[in-house]
């Protein structure tokens, strides 16, 4: 069982953080993501982000700098609200993950790679990047992967710890405010089937996200297999 948060937490070094609070953080990390995405595009020559990664500026400009300066703010945020030292590392008030966790992490990451190297076999599957256009996809997916989950498995879950006296009311919250991101693709030129398909695939991944945390007891492996992930499934995630 989690602590209960406090006004104070001398443990934590900051103030407690309320619902109010991290769906605000949330709605900033979208506000600069959308925003900058939809204005550095004008640059360029807006493209959807379905097209984003067929030209290595709209990737770099639309992708990569929209989540950096995002991911900035969300360590801003954490480091004023004392929350930076546990977004990397689980602190010693969280207890060790249940065994069943560590097939929820694991079971669905074979899975999700299994079908993406049956796929690749097929010709019709197979697409040809050019150099520019491998290290625009190499660095925007990098700097996404980390951006997401800093906030969402770092800020977001850590500041819903000191909230929620259940860990699963943490897991909730997080896990749903991630599965609600690609909504916000509309905004972006997506289809409504598109992104809706999208927030189910969220929802799943960021679940099995979270059990890679709480397993390893670090965020450093959860970025790790967000980009591996979103690499292999060519979708960002977002």
């Amino acid at each position: 069982m989690l602590r209960r948060g406090r006004q104070h937490d001398p443990e934590y070094g900051g103030p407690q953080v309320g619902i109010p609070s991290l769906v605000a953080f949330f709605l900033v990390f979208v506000g600069v993501w959308v925003g900058l995405n939809l204005a550095l595009g004008q640059l360029i020559s807006f493209r959807p982000y379905s097209e984003v990664f067929n030209d290595p500026r709209s990737a770099l400009l639309q992708g990569m700098v929209p989540m950096a300066v995002a991911s900035a703010i969300t360590l801003v945020i954490a480091a004023r609200y004392g929350l930076f030292r546990d977004i990397w590392r689980e602190p010693p008030s969280v207890p060790e993950a249940p065994w069943w966790m560590w097939w929820a992490g694991l079971l669905p990451v074979a899975a999700i790679i299994a079908l993406a190297v049956y796929e690749s076999t097929a010709i019709s599957h197979i697409r040809v990047f050019s150099l520019p256009q491998v290290a625009a996809l190499l660095a925007t997916v990098a700097v996404t992967g980390f951006a997401q989950e800093v906030h969402f498995r770092g800020l977001l879950l850590v500041g819903a710890r000191r909230r929620f006296r259940a860990e699963w009311q943490a897991f909730t919250l997080s896990t749903a405010l991630f599965g609600a991101l690609p909504l916000f693709n509309v905004l972006l030129g997506s289809s409504v089937p598109v992104v809706l398909g999208r927030a189910v695939l969220a929802v799943g991944i960021g679940a099995t996200l979270y059990c890679v945390r709480r397993t390893a007891r670090s965020l450093v492996p959860a970025i790790a297999l967000h980009i591996m992930l979103s690499l292999v499934l060519g979708l960002g995630f977002s």
